[in-house]
């Protein structure tokens, strides 16, 4: 190998085990940045999955408030949108779970909230309506106190009754929707019987005379002289006995309602729950990419440098074999000569490369001096 060659190739190999290590790092360095990055936005979409969302959920169930459903809405859009920007194998079920949980959530449990808000609004409505009905039967006996005072008075002392009945039954009936206990249940059955039983006794008594006029039902449309005149008390008592008899069906509807609420926001709970759990999963795979990213690198570092030190070690052993070792022994040659006072010719074949061939054009000088000593020798004998 001629030395230029050597010395070229070892330039060369130092050039490109630098540029290896400049990309090296470059590249290391872009990978866990890039890394990092997704990082950060895992605990930016895990602390908005983890409180944000989960709460705003469970706001809109408890208040059917629209504006928190579409604050809710709005929060998975952002979540499936800043999933889209992690580069992860696990990413693509979760942004369909979410983009699913927003379209039923807009859907299928919009009426879970407004249900869970108003769930008992039914007995409650019938409830205002027996009240308003008792409030009636109240009046309908202080007006008919110059018609039939005695009467008029046990009018009123129904009525009375009746309201505390009343006030009892809505008592009892948020306590039972709420415990679902037997004995509360009871408690309502026997608090509708003592109504039951004091429209009875209402019914029972001399009407006052106060008149109200009502339309046949035969002829809805018909004229004034198809008005019925009846007493005000048989609509009051219609009214009652018809809110009463209804009462049960309607506390039925309303479990069933609330049974259907419970069920759609423990689903709704759960898949909310779900897509924290699967977004929390994703941690360990983007933890075990930089954690492979910084190993990698790392790896390719040290192979790096072994290569150089391997380069570095061969190109000292080449410069010693085809260099420093033949430079010597040129060196001790010529010494040994100037030692011995003459000039002799030195053994190429101990010499390989560009030694050999200096050594080759120091032997042909040495020739040529002797020849040129020999012909002067040889004319100072001849004069």
């Amino acid at each position: 190998m001629k030395l230029p060659k050597l010395l070229l190739g070892s330039l060369i190999g130092q050039c490109l085990i630098a540029g290896l290590l400049v990309l090296t790092f470059i590249k290391g360095a872009n990978n866990l940045e890039a890394q990092q990055d997704d990082v950060q936005r895992y605990q930016e979409i895990k602390a908005k999955i983890a409180i944000d969302i989960k709460q705003t959920v469970i706001d809109y169930l408890n208040t059917g408030d629209a504006t928190i459903l579409a604050k809710a809405e709005a929060q998975l859009e952002v979540l499936e949108n800043s999933l889209r920007q992690i580069n992860n194998d696990k990413t693509a079920s979760i942004i369909y779970q979410v983009a699913l949980l927003r379209l039923d959530l807009s859907q299928k449990y919009r009426a879970a909230g407004k249900l869970g808000n108003n769930a008992q609004a039914v007995l409650v409505n019938a409830e205002r309506e027996l009240a308003d009905n008792i409030k009636s039967l109240a009046e309908y006996g202080e007006t008919g106190m110059d018609i039939n005072p005695g009467v008029a008075m046990q009018y009123q002392m129904l009525a009375a009754e009746m309201a505390q009945t009343a006030h009892v039954l809505s008592l009892l009936r948020s306590q039972y929707l709420d415990s679902r206990s037997e004995t509360t249940q009871s408690s309502i059955a026997f608090q509708l019987t003592q109504l039951k039983n004091q429209v009875k006794q209402t019914q029972s008594l001399a009407p006052l005379g106060l008149m109200e006029e009502s339309l046949d039902v035969d002829d809805f449309f018909g004229t004034d002289e198809d008005a019925i005149a009846n007493d005000k008390i048989i609509t009051i008592t219609d009214n009652l006995n018809s809110l009463i008899q209804r009462y049960p069906k309607e506390i039925d509807y309303t479990q069933q309602q609330l049974a259907q609420t419970h069920v759609l926001k423990d689903e709704l709970l759960t898949r909310t729950n779900q897509v924290a759990l699967n977004v929390k999963a994703i941690e360990h795979s983007l933890f075990g990419v930089k954690s492979n990213a910084f190993v990698n690198t790392q790896y390719t570092l040290y192979a790096l440098i072994a290569i150089s030190v391997i380069l570095a070690l061969a190109h000292f052993i080449s410069q010693h074999r085809l260099f420093l070792q033949p430079l010597q022994q040129f060196h001790q040659a010529i010494r040994k000569q100037a030692e011995n006072g003459g000039v002799f010719s030195i053994e190429p074949q101990r010499f390989k490369g560009d030694f050999s061939q200096i050594v080759s054009d120091y032997n042909r000088l040495v020739e040529q001096t002797k020849t040129k000593m020999s012909r002067l020798k040889l004319l100072y004998q001849t004069t």
